[in-house]
């Protein structure tokens, strides 16, 4: 059985990746950022060094300041061994409405990184464990739990929007090319980040947000089997300057 101070930090992950950042978590609870970010990592106390960790009081707080029910920061919501939970159990919906707001879905997440810079070659792709999301965020999205995938972004063309190291959520059902949209695809062997417009030949335009990088022109002719939309970008996270 888990302790209660490894269930509670493990609460404030969730609530952090809700919140789509902890500076924004912060912010709802009235708290600093180096206050939450030292309960997320339990950095050691300065005097006593012990580990700082969420106490009754602070847990109380936090799900009051949230409209949580009582005791919500005490229970636990993950899997001992960090496994995914059963799809059809936990993440199954036919309807948004059948989706609780506090509930949590478990997103797959793979290790492949998408290049936001001029492309680089994949050579592994296996699962990491997966990431927690509320279901009232996807609720939100219209994006059903096996329709997505976190994966990671590597480059700086697409910054300032999507800078190098951060978490992107994909939408894979979305593979129609909308004009001005971000997709990420396969470009002959390389895995792409980009803003797609579509040219009036039949060709494709890849632009990078970043203005230093120039846009890249794909012909029609090298469209059919060396270029595949993965999937739309609907969701973007990292850490703030």
């Amino acid at each position: 059985m888990k302790a209660i101070k490894d269930i509670r930090r493990q609460n404030l992950l969730l609530l952090i990746a809700r919140e789509g950042s902890l500076r924004s978590l912060a912010n709802k609870l009235g708290r600093s950022s180096a206050q939450v970010s030292q309960w997320k990592l339990a950095a050691p106390n300065s005097s006593s060094g012990k580990p700082r960790v969420i106490g009754d009081e602070s847990a109380r707080f936090i799900e009051q300041q949230l409209g949580l029910p009582e005791n919500w920061m005490d229970t636990d919501r993950t899997p001992d061994d960090g496994a995914e939970p059963a799809p059809l159990t936990v993440t199954a919906w036919e309807h948004p409405d059948e989706l609780a707001d506090l509930e949590v879905v478990w997103l797959k997440r793979r290790r492949v990184q998408l290049s936001a810079g001029s492309g680089n070659l994949v050579f592994e792709e296996e699962d990491k464990n997966p990431l927690p999301f509320s279901a009232g965020f996807l609720r939100d999205l219209h994006l059903k739990p096996a329709d997505a995938i976190c994966v990671y972004a590597r480059g700086d063309s697409m910054a300032p929007g999507i800078r190098d190291g951060d978490l992107v959520l994909l939408n894979l059902t979305q593979t129609s090319l909308r004009d001005g949209l971000v997709y990420a695809l396969r470009y002959f062997d390389q895995v792409r980040l980009k803003r797609l417009f579509r040219k009036f030949d039949g060709g494709l335009i890849l632009h990078s947000d970043n203005p230093s990088y120039p846009d890249e022109v794909v012909p029609p002719e090298y469209l059919d089997g060396n270029v595949a939309i993965i999937g739309q970008v609907v969701y973007r996270s990292g850490p703030y300057d």
